[in-house]
């Protein structure tokens, strides 16, 4: 029969494996999970090269998830150009017709007032419009700031990767490159434009 400190010791041995396989099953899970390597003395190293890697893949399926935002929200953006300049239009051939002086009404005359008042009406629908573009090219602007930003930090930290990479995916890269440039230019161009038009239409 057992005396109660052979049961203890047992108890003790036990608890003491369980710790032991515990922290031996942490450590691998540790060392699976992370970019940290365990050597022979028990010492924990980073794994650059792992580390690098993973870095340089969030970058491109971050720069391929703002990319495909763009895509998705240029149809938007080109719909409400559209209708900016169409509520413009109206409002210019508006005053045109009716030969609008704005710095004048005639009280006595109800057509003056017609006018006017179609005026107005025009002239609010081309500046809902107008800020429903603003806003919606704010955001892209912003967009492919993020976009070309990722695209520098791509080429100045990971270079030697960018090369090594399919050359179906490299080519979409250096394409899409060439492409945020260009369009941002153009917005830059025309952003500029309507800051200095009259109403900024």
């Amino acid at each position: 029969m057992e005396t109660s400190a052979q049961q203890d010791n047992m108890i003790k041995d036990t608890t003491d494996s369980d710790v032991t396989d515990k922290a031996t099953t942490k450590k691998v899970n540790m060392t699976e999970e992370t970019t940290a390597k365990i050597t022979n003395d028990g010492t924990l190293t980073v794994d650059k090269e792992k580390l690098a890697h993973d870095a340089f893949k969030t970058l491109l399926n971050t720069l391929k998830q703002k990319s495909r935002l763009h895509k998705e929200r240029c149809p938007a953006l080109v719909a409400a150009l559209t209708a900016r300049k169409a509520a413009w239009l109206a409002v210019e051939q508006h005053k045109l017709v009716a030969r609008l002086d704005l710095q004048v009404i005639d009280l006595d005359r109800l057509q003056s007032l017609d006018d006017h008042t179609r005026f107005m009406a025009l002239d609010t629908t081309f500046i809902k419009r107008r800020t429903e573009f603003h806003v919606l090219m704010r955001g892209e602007v912003e967009l492919l700031d993020e976009m070309i930003k990722l695209q520098m930090v791509i080429r100045r930290d990971h270079s030697d990767r960018l090369e090594q990479l399919d050359a179906r995916v490299k080519e979409e890269f250096e394409s899409n490159e060439a492409y945020f440039l260009s369009f941002q230019r153009r917005m830059s161009r025309a952003i500029r434009i309507m800051m200095t038009e009259k109403r900024y239409h």
